[in-house]
């Protein structure tokens, strides 16, 4: 029994574990490195608050650190770099008398610094009202700015480094505050109409509690072209269950109105993927396919049928009966048109998304021949590695191998970038790039971004901010299969660390996909220390479907030729999040190939926090294959939005403006200043 009298004996016998504090170096660029213990912080204990201050009067800061029920820890710097550096106290309007909240930008040869003025550092944590700005080897401060307020600034220059200086609002002369542009895109928001994506409630986690996110949210998909015959372009958006999606018209002023598609309407309870826009029936207008695909769909339901819609040629859509589609039902997420036979029609590949309740299971593909209006599955015949081929999530067409016919690069989740080559007669022999790894890629565009003659290829992951070591070679693997025997799929995500291959979950939810886990591992403790060997039996892992992960990294693939690729990073801004989709334009009129990028994804489990890291941004391209990344300002805002389709639409005035489809959301919508 704990009670007033005992409660410190019993607090003595619990375990506890003391840890040393980690200290990171900044190596520029958003890049952080750990130190090892040697740099300092090599004692454990229970920290709860830190501060810094040169205590010593060396130019160095040095730390202090509260342990619980022991005495603070000091560290004194004794880093060697030989640099300078100069520090800042602002005596601020009125009764600021510390500037707080005055914001400074410190100028030396082409370094900019900035911090704002506060001295919150934690836990009952303070610094003093002081700033520090490390220089380097400039010996000498261009400039400093100071930000009093939102109306006026002061700027000092040529300040001789190493000491402190205190900047008087009183005494410093002021010019006026002008508003600065935030570095990067600038970007006017555009009204498409008044789309808003809703999802229809459902719990993907109810038969498989151990999904890392959901896959009932991943649309909404866009498709552009002149539907209507008025020489403007216009676009389809589709919905989610329980919505139907919807076509709208570019008018004259450039805005757009929505149009009533009752044959949409009627099917609104299919869950709308990607789409094309072809003239399917050869009378000189686009008709429209779409795909379907959610995990809130069984596989074998009729709600999984692709869809043809024939254009009237006003704009109006009609959806045709069998005959012009095999029956078949397939779990999709995308569809591109490419011409497989040589036969200068548009045939389709529909990449097979998922098996409804089984994450990790590979879903089948399959390849349409157009005969004449009318598609023909020829699939087993001429790609029959594509029944189970894997969890596609896009493709793209293009001549990947130089001989003159069409080939698609496919990616997906738990997959390697894979080739489809094409021996010109419309027979496929499937290939991986090994050198982009097996990841969780979202999407895949092309283009020319080298100037060399061939298609270079971008590709969407993951990316590095999430817990699973994103910014290194990952080592995240899936086991699925039915370990518990009570009829559905159970998921293991597994994490390698210090040679023990660990169980990503816990016990608590493990457990209530698997309740034989609280009988074997009857404490946390227990299942703590268990690696996966422990938890599962050998016969089980090994008659598991079992996938493994060598990279979260977004990439640029650089063609060399010859089926040949080199892999390059794409810009940290870019591994902030998920990208889920591209689109490559020549941005800024230079004459090289840019491309925007954007994504997310907020429906996450409730032990992972919701991937919204990234900002839609777009990388300007030099023609040499390289790139540097800008964040989108729209309207002067940075917009965290879930993303997953971006298109663009040519306006009647000549302006190039690009939708986002974004789930659960209104569509979005801007062009470049």
């Amino acid at each position: 029994m704990v009670g007033p009298t005992n409660y410190l004996d019993v607090l003595h016998h619990l375990p506890s574990t003391p840890i040393p504090n980690v200290m990171y170096s900044n190596d520029g660029n958003l890049h952080f490195t750990k130190l090892p213990p040697e740099a300092g912080f090599s004692e454990p204990d229970f920290s709860h608050g830190m501060a810094y201050a040169d205590f010593d009067g060396d130019g160095l800061m040095d730390v202090v650190v509260n342990n619980e029920n022991s005495p603070a820890t000091i560290y004194k710097n004794i880093t060697q770099t030989g640099g300078h550096y100069i520090n800042i106290k602002l005596e601020g309007p009125g009764k600021n008398k510390e500037g707080l909240g005055c914001s400074v930008i410190v100028y030396s040869g082409k370094n900019k610094q900035f911090n704002t003025m506060q001295t919150t550092r934690g836990y009952f944590s303070s610094v003093e009202p002081m700033l520090h700005f490390g220089l380097g080897s400039a010996g000498v401060v261009d400039s400093i700015k100071v930000f009093w307020n939102h109306e006026s600034i002061s700027v000092l220059k040529n300040i001789k480094a190493d000491k402190t200086i205190t900047i008087h609002f009183s005494k410093e002369k002021k010019i006026p505050f002008t508003p600065v542009p935030p570095p990067g895109m600038q970007a006017d928001t555009v009204n498409m109409g008044d789309f808003v994506q809703q999802e229809t409630p459902f719990d993907d986690y109810r038969d498989q509690v151990l999904l890392p996110y959901k896959l009932s949210q991943n649309g909404p998909f866009i498709t552009v072209g002149d539907v209507n015959g008025d020489q403007l372009e216009d676009y389809f958006i589709g919905g989610a269950a329980g919505y139907a999606g919807a076509v709208y018209f570019q008018k004259e002023d450039g805005s757009f109105t929505t149009s009533a598609q009752p044959a949409m309407e009627a099917d609104k309870a299919v869950e709308d993927m990607e789409s094309v826009l072809t003239d399917v029936d050869g009378d000189s207008d686009l008709d429209l396919i779409v795909v379907s695909g959610s995990n809130e769909v069984q596989d074998m339901s009729p709600l999984l049928l692709p869809r043809i819609y024939i254009n009237n040629g006003l704009g109006i859509f009609e959806k045709v009966g069998k005959g012009r589609m095999p029956e078949e039902k397939i779990n999709a997420q995308c569809v591109e048109m490419f011409d497989a036979d040589g036969d200068k029609d548009m045939d389709l590949f529909i990449g097979g998304r998922l098996v409804s309740g089984e994450y990790a299971v590979p879903a089948s593909s399959a390849i349409w021949f157009n005969q004449g209006g009318h598609f023909v599955d020829n699939t087993v015949a001429l790609a029959p590695f594509l029944k189970n081929f894997g969890m596609v999530t896009d493709a793209v067409a293009d001549d990947v191998d130089d001989d003159g016919d069409e080939d698609l690069m496919v990616v997906g989740e738990w997959m390697a970038p894979t080739v489809l080559s094409n021996d010109g007669k419309g027979k496929f022999t499937a290939s991986t790039i090994d050198e982009a790894g097996t990841g969780l890629w979202w999407t895949i565009e092309n283009g020319d971004f080298d100037k060399d003659g061939d298609s270079d290829f971008i590709l969407g992951n993951l990316g590095w901010n999430n817990k699973f070591n994103g910014s290194k070679e990952t080592k995240l693997e899936v086991y699925t299969a039915d370990f518990d025997h009570s009829g559905d799929y159970d998921v293991v995500l597994a994490n390698t660390k210090q040679g023990q291959e660990l169980p990503v979950r816990g016990r608590e939810c493990t457990s209530e996909e698997m309740p034989f886990i609280l009988d074997k591992f009857p404490t946390y403790d227990a299942y703590a220390k268990a690696q996966i060997k422990d938890i599962y039996s050998a016969d089980q892992l090994s008659k598991s479907i079992h996938r493994e992960l060598s990279t979260l990294t977004s990439l640029y693939l650089q063609n060399d030729g010859g089926g040949k690729f080199t892999k390059h990073e794409l810009s940290l801004l870019c591994q902030s999040s998920v990208i889920k989709a591209f689109y490559i334009d020549d941005v800024n009129k230079d004459g090289n190939l840019d491309f925007i990028y954007a994504g997310n994804h907020f429906p996450t489990e409730v032990e992972t926090s919701r991937y919204d890291g990234l900002y839609p941004g777009v990388c300007l391209g030099d023609g040499k294959g390289n790139f540097k990344a800008e964040t989108i300002f729209m309207n002067g805002k940075l917009e965290i939005l879930d993303v997953r389709d971006v298109q663009r639409i040519k306006m009647k005035s000549g302006k190039s403006v690009y939708v986002l489809g974004v789930n659960e959301g209104m569509v979005n919508a801007f062009s470049f200043k």
